[in-house]
């Protein structure tokens, strides 16, 4: 069977992911995530495709990008392969370093536009590899503060900041800050629910026969399964999972860890943490 014809934005705008092989990692130390980040850089240039977003973790990416003149097929091409050859250099590795071709996912309007950015920026937060996100060094947001201290810095954020400004005493910059600090309640890893309604209103899971169709759709889009979401690797997918369940239904703590197959306190402790 062919794979299925990409959904094409009418804008040009796109939330892109590639994950590693067998959802090993692809970035082992500094000089790595600087030599993707440099590549990044000189194919948006070399390609003229325009980078509003972008996070690098340690077994995947995302960006925020904007077509332009090239499709992105050729911007991702572009961008993959070359880092693909220095890392199987470096490392002595043969063999694909990404998982199938990456994902991409079409972005139609403002508000979607920035729910993915917030995404993207906060996922070293929801890892817990950092207590804020501006701490992060191979993500854009420290390139909105105006604080990046990468030698190739490949986000454009004029685009994104000029989306905020007002006729107000609060600038472009803060509002921006403001808004990606916010409580988030957009679905993982590419899924459609970007949801700005405060779920204390509108829970978008009501009861556990929801709960668990959603669950059994999160695992077969993230290549998961009931057990290997225990696993030590997967420790990110296992915590937005359960954040979003917690702000998002009205199962309780018990019925979440159940519907898991986890331990009560492992819930309990995320819950704490919001």
């Amino acid at each position: 069977m062919g794979r299925l014809p990409r959904v094409r934005s009418k804008n040009g705008l796109y939330h892109v992911m590639a994950r590693g092989n067998n959802k090993k990692s692809i970035y082992f130390e500094k000089e790595d995530y600087e030599t993707f980040i440099e590549i990044l850089y000189w194919s948006s240039k070399k390609k003229s495709f325009s980078v509003y977003a972008y996070c690098l973790m340690p077994n995947h990416y995302h960006l925020l990008i904007f077509e332009n003149k090239y499709n992105i097929s050729q911007a991702m091409k572009s961008v993959n392969t070359a880092y693909a050859v220095f890392f199987n250099k470096k490392y002595d590795q043969l063999g694909h370093l990404f998982q199938d071709r990456y994902k991409s996912e079409a972005i139609e309007d403002e508000n979607y536009l920035l729910a993915a950015i917030r995404y993207i920026h906060n996922n070293p937060l929801r890892a817990n590899l950092v207590t804020a996100i501006e701490q992060y060094p191979w993500c854009s947001y420290p390139a909105y503060l105006g604080k990046s201290i990468l030698q190739y810095e490949p986000a454009d954020t004029e685009f994104v900041l000029n989306m905020f400004s007002s006729s107000s005493s609060t600038s472009p910059l803060q509002a921006f800050q403001k808004f990606s600090m916010e409580p988030a309640y957009e679905a993982v890893h590419g899924s459609s629910l970007y949801d700005n309604e405060d779920p204390a209103s509108k829970k978008a899971i009501t009861s556990s026969k929801e709960a668990n169709n959603f669950i059994e759709n999160y695992y077969k889009n993230n290549n998961l399964t009931r057990q290997s979401l225990k696993s030590k690797e997967n420790m990110s997918y296992r915590l937005e999972l359960i954040q979003y369940l917690l702000k998002n239904s009205n199962l309780s703590i018990r019925k979440i860890a159940s519907l898991l197959d986890l331990d009560k306190n492992s819930v309990s402790k995320i819950k704490k943490l919001q």
